[in-house]
């Protein structure tokens, strides 16, 4: 089952969510949002010039992913919570 499947049906059985969970769901943002900011750049890179021009599809893409990017929820630090919670670290804010 996939992580967000996972949360899903926790969440309309009314269960709660461990920190386990939570930096799975975390770090699966944050591969996504890599994943996306990798792709945006090699458009903008491949678009040549025209890219360039304000207003441009793959100049707001590349500008969209990449404010998203700043997110605090999608940096490093969440594989630094999951490999806490693999480690058994107690008291893991796997969300903050």
């Amino acid at each position: 089952m996939l992580v967000y499947e996972e949360a899903w049906a926790l969440t309309e059985a009314g269960a709660a969510t461990d920190a386990g969970l939570q930096s799975r769901l975390r770090c699966a943002a944050v591969l996504a949002n890599e994943v996306g900011m990798d792709v945006c750049r090699a458009m903008f890179r491949y678009a040549g010039a025209r890219s360039l021009f304000a207003g441009n599809v793959i100049e707001r893409c590349l500008r969209d992913v990449q404010a998203g990017a700043q997110h605090g929820m999608v940096n490093d630090v969440a594989y630094e919570a999951r490999g806490q919670t693999l480690l058994g670290v107690q008291d893991v804010a796997a969300l903050t």
